[in-house]
This record gives structure tokens, C-alpha cells and sequence, in this order.
């Protein structure tokens, strides 16, 4: 049976294929994804239009019965619509429920203010790892076709994989250049199209604060979020405001484009969150509180307390714990901030058992020995590793360098990088790899 949400009437018959949509799709992002596609022509919209864009799976809610799908429409549109049913299934009939529209406005000082609307509804009551079919209308425009599947039920062996990408930002403030993400991401996908949701480490953007960035980031990894969800860490790029040197904010843009699960602490909702996929335990933290302390206070001990009791009551077979910067850096300079994550967070990780903590900021890979109360224990016993996802945006490092803990280094100074997570029944393995598919590392945490 087709499932309907919207605020629309009628029924739409949706007949392209799913593999045309997506080729087609393809040649359209790789033309322009290379290109500044936001300018000043578009600054009332924010560069949207009419017809639905910049669409976004996340989830607010369990991966197994839900599906949370956000989308963008120029300032002007009245109504928007999700229409959706089992893959297997063939279009008869439908139902409808509201899509809420959010409106998202941006204000540059040397550009004025634009604005768009956000659309976004949770689908409720879906069946576990079942494949949909959907598109979405705004108004009179409507998008091909995509599909998404839901994630397994609660209990049970599950086997599934999912990618990691480090730092996706320009590098570069005024160019929103966001080409390389788009490459990187789109190879990541091609070789990996099992994959069931990819997670980037933080600064997707080079100015959290400046529209065009964020217009030119989406455009470039459009043809992936449609199919996946992307559960999003927060990094220091994403508090900038309309530049880098107006001094931190809010990462609003971030919060409105990306809804994520709300249990996390006050203050900090959006920022800091969990959610179970499988066998696995996944908690996202926020650690930028140089940048945040002035809006927030200390919000790395606020977090550790949450952490402590979300890590207690699970009973998963992997935990895993992700935030944007490191307490095991590669970069000098930075010593200060990972000695106080260290310090904060290390001992509530490692007293509970974590797997793997996957980190960005230092834009290498990096992967150290187990670890177990703050002290490196090279080969002897478990501990939890701490892997740097490198980079697959545009901006490398020359000055980082192998330190003590770390079992495996590479500066991906010549091209972007990815990870591939595959649990299988109680194996973990990750894979990482150049984004031309070269294999540079492969790490496996085996519980049977």
C-alpha cells in the first residue's frame, strides 16, 4: 500500500525508475558540484527554487520503524508532500499527514539576507529492513524517484556496513569549492552501495554561518543523502558565523538542516546525541567548547555525565563514540584542547567499554593502539581505539606527523579518504581507503 504525507491533495503516479533518476542525478551534480553555484542572483532564495532540493535522510527516531526525511523549496511554496510505499509494491492507494515547514534564514553582512523553507516529517510505523520507494512534492514540482531501508529490528544477527568520511570543508572561506566532497563521497557510495548511512566527523563547511557553503556542500552530495541517512557530527567550522574571524555562534545551520535525536543534554539537543543500529551503540558529542563556552558554558563536563549513563544502560555488542576533535592529536598546537578531552571524556569512554572513538579536525588518518585508562598499551589486551578520519574535502596539513600511540599514520595529503565499518555477527572491521579505492588500512575488533 502507498503511504502519503503531505499537505496536498491528490495522488501522484511516480514512473521513472529509480537507476535513470539516479544517473541522471549524477551528470547533473558532477557538472555543477565543481562550480560556485550559489551567487548573488539567488540570495532571496538562498539559491533554491520551486521544486524540492538539498533532500536529507536522518533519523529522530528508532532506525528500525522510522524515517525522517528533510527537504528545501524556495520561500514561496504553500505545501510540500512525501510519497512513499514498499519498493515491491505497486501504487493504489495512499494516505496523508502533515509535512511541517520550517523557515531558515541566513544574514550575511556584505550580502544582505535570503531565506527558504525547510520541510521535514518523520514516516512512523515502517516495517524493519524493508526497502521504500518515495518522492516529494512542492506545490506542483515533483522529484524522481528514491528509495531508503529502514534498519534491522532490535533483535536478531544483523550484518551491515557504514562510512566514515573526515572533513569535508572547502579550505578555502571565500570559494565554496565543495568538488572533491562531491567526488569522494560519490566513490565512496559506488563502491559501497550496501552501505546502510555514512557519518561525517565534522566541519562539513568551511563557515558554518555563510549559506553559500552549505548551498554548494548539498548540491555535491545530492544522489547519496536521498538514499542514506547521514547521522552528522558537529565540528568548529560549523560555529563560525558569516566568517571565520566574526567569532563563534550557535551552529543553527547546522541544527535546522540536520534533524538528529533529541535526548541528549539540555542546551546541547541536535549536538549531542544516540541512537541503535544493529548491534551497535553509536553516541555523537559535541566537543567544541572553546568555541562554545561563551553561549553554553562547559559543555564537555555536561556531556561527560550525559555519556556516562547512556553508555551504562546499553547492552549492545559495540559502542561506539564519535566527536569532531581529537584527544589524541597529530597536529601541533592543538595539544591543550585534546589534553582536555582527555582528561573529561577518556575515562568515561574507556571505563565503559568503547569499541572505537572515531575523530576529525587533524584531517589525517590515524589509528591508535588500544587504549585503557589513559595510557597506551601497544598489543596487550583490549582497550578502545581512536581512529582519525582524515580528510575528503579540499584542505590537507603539512605539519602532522606519527605520534607515540598511534599504530597507523598517513597524511592524505594527494587525495581525500574514506572508512567502511562492516559488523558481522560479532566482528567489527574497518577499512580505510583513498578515494580512488586504494586500500590503506584495515583494523578488526573480533568478539567471538
Amino acid at each position: 500500500m502507498w503511504l502519503y504525507i503531505g499537505i496536498s491533495n491528490g495522488e501522484i503516479l511516480m514512473k521513472r525508475k529509480l537507476l535513470a533518476a539516479v544517473l541522471i542525478c549524477s551528470i547533473v551534480v558532477r557538472l555543477t558540484a565543481a562550480e560556485e553555484v550559489f551567487d548573488a542572483a539567488h540570495l532571496a532564495t538562498l539559491g533554491s527554487s520551486l521544486k524540492p532540493d538539498h533532500i536529507t535522510l536522518t533519523w529522530t527516531g528508532d532506525p528500525s520503524d522510522s524515517q525522517t526525511i528533510t527537504f528545501r523549496t524556495s520561500a514561496g511554496v504553500k505545501s510540500g508532500a512525501i510519497i512513499f510505499n514498499e519498493k515491491a509494491q505497486s501504487p493504489s492507494a495512499s494516505n496523508k499527514m502533515a509535512a511541517f515547514p520550517v523557515k531558515l534564514e541566513s544574514k550575511w553582512s556584505s550580502k544582505g539576507q535570503g531565506s527558504c523553507i525547510l520541510w521535514s516529517t518523520q514516516l512512523k510505523g515502517l516495517k524493519p529492513a524493508t526497502t521504500y520507494q518515495y518522492s516529494i512534492k512542492a506545490d506542483g514540482p515533483v522529484t524522481g524517484l528514491f528509495n531508503f531501508t529502514t534498519g534491522p529490528a532490535p533483535t536478531g544477527t544483523v550484518n551491515f556496513s557504514f562510512l566514515v568520511f573526515g572533513d569535508s570543508q572547502s579550505g578555502n572561506a571565500s570559494k565554496p569549492d565543495y568538488s572533491l566532497w562531491h567526488d569522494t563521497i560519490s566513490n565512496a557510495f559506488a563502491q559501497n552501495h550496501d552501505a546502510r548511512f555514512f557519518v561525517n566527523m565534522g566541519d562539513l563547511v568551511e563557515i558554518g554561518g555563510d549559506y553559500s557553503h552549505w548551498n554548494n556542500w548539498f548540491t555535491a552530495a545530492q544522489c547519496v543523502m536521498e538514499h542514506i541517512p547521514t547521522m552528522p557530527v558537529q565540528g568548529n567550522h560549523e560555529t563560525y558565523g558569516g566568517s571565520k574571524k566574526s567569532g563563534p555562534a550557535k551552529p543553527s545551520n547546522f541544527i535546522s538542516q540536520f534533524p538528529l535525536p533529541q535526548d541528549g543534554p539540555d542546551g546541547l539537543k541536535g549536538q549531542c546525541y544516540s541512537y541503535d543500529y544493529g548491534a551497535v551503540h553509536f553516541a555523537v558529542i559535541d566537543s567544541q567548547e572553546k568555541e562554545e563556552s561563551s553561549i553554553n558554558g562547559p559543555i564537555l563536563q555536561k556531556q561527560a555525565d550525559w555519556l556516562a549513563k547512556n553508555l551504562a544502560t546499553s547492552s549492545n555488542t559495540f559502542k561506539i563514540v564519535m566527536f569532531h576533535k581529537t584527544p589524541y592529536c597529530s597536529k601541533p598546537g592543538r595539544e591543550v584542547e585534546s589534553a582536555a578531552l582527555t582528561k573529561i571524556l577518556c575515562p568515561v569512554i574507556e571505563g565503559n567499554n568503547v569499541d572505537v572513538v572515531f575523530n576529525g579536525h587533524d584531517h589525517v588518518v590515524a589509528r591508535t593502539h588500544p587504549i585503557g585508562k589513559n595510557q597506551t598499551d601497544p598489543g596487550k589486551g583490549p582497550g578502545t581505539i581512536y581512529y582519525i578520519a582524515g580528510r575528503s574535502g579540499s584542505k590537507a596539513y603539512s605539519d602532522v606527523s606519527k605520534q607515540p600511540w598511534a599504530a597507523f599514520f598517513h597524511n592524505p595529503k594527494d587525495q581525500p579518504c574514506y572508512l567502511v565499518v562492516n559488523i558481522h555477527d560479532r566482528t567489527l572491521t574497518i577499512r580505510t581507503f583513498k578515494a580512488d579505492g586504494t586500500l590503506l588500512d584495515t583494523y578488526i575488533i573480533d568478539k567471538t
